[in-house]
């Protein structure tokens, strides 16, 4: 499981340094940049929902509220 978990990483670690020695095409990288935006976004929004239906009730729920 441990090596599962480290997996996701090792893979972007790699295309980190196999990415330097590639030329992209500036269309290329705009994609790339989108698709990362994109990425980024959805974990934004997807934290954002979590905390509020999951993480933040579960917290208040532990908070002495006196």
């Amino acid at each position: 499981m441990f090596f599962f978990f480290y997996l996701p990483n090792l893979l972007v670690v790699e295309a980190f340094i196999r990415a330097r020695d590639y030329q992209a095409s500036s269309t290329v990288k705009l994609a790339a940049s989108f698709v990362l935006l994109l990425a980024t976004t959805f974990l934004l929004v997807g934290t954002y929902y979590f905390t509020l239906y999951y993480w933040g009730p579960a917290i208040v729920k532990w908070l002495p509220l006196s």
